[in-house]
């Protein structure tokens, strides 16, 4: 009986130790047996809260895009692989993210430019932008926008061949050193046959 109430008890703290080591690496990405973790004394963790203590991150995750990470103390992305500076983070105001074509034919060309302008104090650089589909094709520009200049985003909307009228609604995304990284334009219209 007191042999069986040893393995449990051992069993108890092996899984103690596998938890604890668990936690421990999954909150510093530490990579620390769980030998190791059963020599150290308990205050050893300061990483880990306790009795309402709170661990503060040193970066900000973006939670439109996690894979992007801003540094608040110099307000630039880091690569969530390289942890490296990307470019300084700016702002982009567009006039409008959204335009309705109204009704429009199917295989119809319909071309509309996204006035935007830099409204933060860094070089504005657009990396790409991507229709949602290929009936709608973006053109950007490639080279920096200074803070306070203007750019367009020409879209142009080809709607597929279709056989009862209806709406469609595509979306292009924008990815700049900007935070959000992401910003989404809409292009909709009724189409018909």
């Amino acid at each position: 009986m007191n042999t069986e109430k040893v393995k449990v008890g051992l069993l108890a703290l092996i899984a103690l130790v596998l938890i604890v080591n668990t936690y421990y690496q999954a909150t510093s990405g530490g990579s620390a047996s769980a030998v190791q973790l059963s020599e150290r004394p308990a205050s050893g963790y300061s990483n880990i809260p306790g009795n309402n203590e709170k661990v503060q991150p040193n970066f900000e995750i973006d939670k439109t895009n996690p894979t992007e990470i801003v540094d608040p103390n110099s307000n630039s992305l880091l690569s969530a692989n390289t942890n490296e500076p990307q470019a300084p983070l700016t702002n982009i105001k567009f006039a409008s993210d959204v335009i309705d074509f109204g009704r429009v034919k199917a295989q119809s060309e319909n071309n509309h430019a996204f006035e935007f302008v830099n409204t933060g104090t860094e070089p504005l650089l657009i990396e790409n932008a991507k229709g949602s589909c290929g009936c709608t094709v973006p053109n950007w520009p490639k080279e920096p926008i200074m803070p306070g200049a203007k750019g367009k985003i020409d879209v142009v909307f080809r709607p597929k061949k279709r056989d009862t009228e209806g709406e469609d609604k595509k979306t292009v995304t924008v990815y700049s050193n900007t935070n959000p990284k992401t910003t989404v334009l809409t292009v909709k219209a009724m189409v018909t046959p």
